[in-house]
């Protein structure tokens, strides 16, 4: 529900002042995945693949994706993926089966794709998104003062 707010605010606010729409973050909060997907450096790979070519991102480089935690509540995988606009990134949990995934980019894009395409890959029983969209003030202004 809250999804379906931000969804319906954000893009007309970009569209009447696009000067001034920085970026927009979502972070993905997913409970209840797959452990084997979790704990799969190539699944997470193709992740990351397939939610940049759904999102239109354009991914800059390979993505990194490296395994650490010393304390088993907090070890698993963490990945980042800059993207010509931005980066997505995230920490995946062994020991709860939770992921949580960041994506900022400059370009405004559909959370509730993100969202939907994120919990249906990592057959999340429960996912939750956090928007923030970002202003930077007035190019023209900021320009003029110089």
């Amino acid at each position: 529900m809250f999804t379906d707010v931000i969804e319906a605010v954000a893009p007309s606010v970009a569209a009447t002042a696009p000067d001034t729409f920085w970026g927009r973050w979502c972070g993905l909060d997913l409970r209840g995945c797959d452990f084997s997907i979790l704990t799969d450096p190539k699944a997470i790979e193709q992740y990351i693949v397939r939610v940049c070519q759904l999102l239109n991102f354009r991914r800059f480089g390979n993505p990194t994706i490296v395994r650490f935690g010393n304390r088993p509540d907090i070890a698993g995988y963490s990945f980042t993926q800059l993207i010509e606009t931005s980066l997505v990134s995230g920490h995946l949990v062994d020991s709860t089966c939770c992921a949580f995934i960041d994506i900022f980019s400059c370009t405004p894009y559909p959370i509730n794709k993100a969202e939907a395409f994120t919990r249906e890959y990592f057959r999340a029983s429960r996912s939750m998104s956090h928007t923030v969209d970002r202003y930077a003030g007035n190019a023209g202004e900021a320009l003029a003062r110089g």
